[in-house]
């Protein structure tokens, strides 16, 4: 049987130093590309590393990309969000991870460590920023109803985002339109959904939150690159909180 070498680099010619490669049974992969090679052959692709060695076939191999390592904000409400595109691994972290699972009057969190990459998940900690331990493998996480963005995107009808209201932590509706920033988390609700959900502390006698509440610790403000303020912003490029963000 006949194979070709096709891919071998070097991790610091790239400002993406790793690539993650997603499997149809949802398992990912994140390896740095130092001495990453990739053989074609009858029998699939061949992926050779210090790490793996593994040969996925048609069938197994969803899609690959290069990735950044992942990197977090906890803000002063010890709360964050993150969706990132490397599979990764908080069990020695100083931070706690959980996926979260939405129900008619309540949020239920789980905890979690091994993470897979485009994985929506809610980090708790304290203030600070934190660079999270990238893993070589994880398997599918179940009953996860977070979904993600690694590039910026205008919330659609019934999205939730993390913020805070009365001292207390919520996943709260957030106005159609208003940008979830790149990295972050949020969770796409129906009609049936509640105006929040508790995530930590209470709320006593409160029937509804308003829903220009922008993501964690965001205003949720969208400018135009002339600087203008911007209510619904369609494909391009914005300005939220001083950071420009793409809107696909």
């Amino acid at each position: 049987m006949m194979s070709l070498t096709v891919l071998s680099v070097c991790a610091a010619d790239y400002d993406y130093p790793y690539l993650t490669i997603e499997k149809s049974d949802g398992t990912t992969y994140t390896l740095p590309l130092t001495s990453l090679s990739f053989t074609v052959s009858d029998g699939g692709l061949r992926i050779s590393s210090t790490e793996i060695s593994e040969t996925l076939s048609s069938a197994d191999l969803s899609k690959m990309y290069f990735a950044k390592p992942a990197n977090v904000t906890i803000p002063a409400i010890g709360w964050a969000t993150l969706y990132s595109d490397c599979t990764l691994d908080v069990s020695d972290s100083q931070l706690t991870a959980y996926t979260a699972s939405f129900g008619d009057e309540s949020a239920t969190l789980s905890l979690v460590n091994a993470i897979p990459a485009h994985t929506g998940i809610i980090l708790k900690g304290t203030a600070g920023d934190y660079s999270l331990p990238i893993a070589t493998s994880a398997s599918a996480v179940v009953g996860n109803d977070l979904s993600g963005t690694t590039s910026g995107l205008a919330a659609g009808d019934n999205y939730y985002a993390l913020t805070t209201y009365n001292n207390a932590v919520v996943f709260a509706q957030v106005s159609s339109g208003v940008v979830i920033p790149a990295g972050k988390a949020f969770y796409a609700g129906s009609s049936l959904s509640r105006p929040y959900y508790i995530i930590d502390g209470s709320m006593t006698g409160i029937s509804n939150i308003p829903l220009t509440l922008g993501s964690e610790d965001e205003s949720g403000k969208v400018y135009s690159l002339s600087g203008q303020q911007v209510s619904r912003p369609r494909k391009g490029i914005y300005i939220v909180r001083g950071k420009k963000v793409v809107v696909k």
